[in-house]
């Protein structure tokens, strides 16, 4: 399966009860959507969501509370893969996450905006990044 994406890393700088604060060991692409610290947080089940894991979290406030939540992380075969997706006026682009244990290392895999698959074509392309 041939599809272009971008791989973002991140490094954790502050592990909390409930979330883990990640920052990019790289430089950040210029034309990624995802910002150089973001935070995912446990899902505490204030909504009726089924097969979410986690929350995925941009750092586009000086305050966590309204920096933009992107995306839920939704649950794969494999423990440390989840996927989700970034809504912009051009729709929605597909986000593989690959959260390594206890929160060491969070690898991000953004497709191209607009990119997003029916659930075969996902779980082809999470098998693909394993």
């Amino acid at each position: 399966m041939e599809t272009n994406y971008q791989i973002i890393a991140y490094k954790p700088i502050k592990v909390n009860k409930h979330s883990t604060q990640f920052e990019t060991i790289n430089p950040m692409p210029s034309d990624t959507l995802l910002t150089p610290i973001v935070r995912v947080e446990v899902f505490q089940k204030y909504s009726q969501a089924t097969n979410l894991g986690l929350y995925f979290r941009l750092r586009d406030d000086k305050n966590w509370r309204y920096c933009t939540q992107v995306t839920g992380l939704w649950k794969t075969m494999h423990p440390t893969l989840y996927y989700g997706d970034y809504r912009t006026s051009k729709g929605k682009t597909l986000l593989i996450f690959r959260l390594c244990p206890e929160h060491s290392k969070l690898t991000v895999y953004e497709f191209p905006i607009g990119y997003y698959p029916h659930k075969s074509i996902i779980d082809k392309l999470i098998k693909s990044v394993q």
